[in-house]
């Protein structure tokens, strides 16, 4: 039986861990992070309840906003998304940029699907490539910094 290796360092971890922390101060909410073998990052709540109120998916992107046109997600993750939203549960797509920009849109409907990841000269194993939702960074909400704009309600 072969069995997926997980290419995310603590580093990575760490970042996703910020990304969420920071969007739960700001839409007053609580974020649990899942196990790694689940498909999404984080669960949101309201209060001091178990009920989840949403789902995120958190990326760390090592360039500044504007530096490339999009964002990938993989197709698993929006399938996950897909299943919850008939729950009536919404995933969201939460990134921070390397400039410290934030930004966030609903996991769902992406501009393209596309099967791409690392250069085939990079690849690792065969799991390096693979089918990818494409969003255009003009989908998300941006905000350039904590101290900026209001707090969202979730």
């Amino acid at each position: 039986m072969s069995v997926k290796q997980i290419w995310e360092t603590e580093q990575d971890r760490q970042r996703e861990q910020k990304i969420a922390e920071f969007f739960a101060r700001r839409w007053k909410c609580r974020a649990e992070k899942i196990a790694g073998n689940h498909e999404i990052d984080y669960t949101f709540h309201r209060e001091l309840t178990d009920e989840v109120t949403f789902y995120c998916e958190c990326r760390y992107k090592d360039h500044e906003y504007g530096a490339l046109p999009d964002v990938f997600c993989g197709l698993k993750k929006l399938h996950f998304a897909d299943l919850q939203r008939a729950h009536g549960k919404q995933t969201r797509f939460l990134v921070r940029w390397k400039c410290g920009t934030y930004g966030w849109t609903f996991l769902q409907s992406p501009d393209a699907i596309i099967h791409g990841g690392r250069e085939r000269s990079e690849m690792r194993n065969d799991e390096d490539r693979e089918p990818l939702g494409i969003y255009s960074i003009h989908r998300f909400r941006t905000i350039k910094d904590e101290r900026e704009g209001s707090a969202e309600e979730a």
